[in-house]
């Protein structure tokens, strides 16, 4: 993953609604350095002083706890796919692709 705070998300949004030559670009945003799951959890750990573990769970198990966690069906798969996606790099920005 590869996420930054709001304020620098924000600072980049008022600049391109009240800037110039934004129109038809896609900009793709970002914090540096980008970190894995089981990064983060460490760093929440070593911040907070409780233990944070991050668990690789599959897609279908993930749907499945989430379903039974009282999420629609659809709703469940549709956020473990996107889990996935953050697993292929969707969440870093030199990974994504967009059109232009």
């Amino acid at each position: 993953m590869s996420g930054a705070a709001r304020v620098d998300y924000a600072a980049a949004a008022a600049e391109v609604l009240t800037g110039q030559d934004h129109e038809n670009r896609v900009y793709e945003l970002g914090g540096d350095p980008a970190c894995t799951l089981a990064e983060l959890a460490a760093e929440i750990t070593r911040r907070s002083g409780t233990e944070v573990r991050y668990t690789d769970v599959p897609e279908t198990a993930h749907a499945r706890v989430l379903a039974e966690a009282g999420l629609s069906d659809a709703l469940a798969h549709l956020l473990a796919d996107a889990d996935q996606g953050i697993r292929r790099g969707g969440c870093t920005p030199t990974a994504a692709t967009w059109p232009a």
